[in-house]
């Protein structure tokens, strides 16, 4: 079987979600890491984006799921987004989500806070 992953790093997006009033109200800019394993033989044998799964579709998926709706935990709104792309994406068997937060409001010097989830498709049945 021939799987491949794709990968976006760092894809900032400007979004809503965070526990105190003002990060819900200001939003704030975000970086998201995605990998999304895919398995489409015939796409690797035939040169075929059509049969594949589409970096930019894959973008295009994340800024729209990601800021659709806000949430208090980052790790909730990288859950409902590894959800929401293999939903979107039936090649995809498996989805990594990272989701930075570079300016949450703690007082300590940091690069960013981040929280890590992965989901496959078997975990949508449940």
């Amino acid at each position: 079987m021939s799987f491949f992953t794709i990968s976006v790093r760092q894809l900032a997006v400007y979004a809503h979600h965070g526990v105190f009033a003002e990060e819900k109200q200001l939003g704030q800019r975000f970086l998201l890491d995605i990998q999304v394993r895919v398995h489409a033989p015939e796409a690797l044998i035939n040169d075929d984006i059509v049969r594949s799964v589409s970096y930019a579709h894959v973008i295009e998926e994340a800024q729209n799921a990601f800021t659709e709706q806000a949430y208090n935990m980052i790790e909730t709104a990288a859950d409902r987004l590894a959800t929401h792309l293999l939903k979107r994406f039936d090649k995809a068997t498996s989805v990594i989500i990272s989701v930075h937060k570079p300016s949450a409001p703690i007082a300590a010097q940091f690069e960013s806070i981040s929280a890590t989830v992965e989901k496959s498709r078997q975990d949508l049945a449940v």
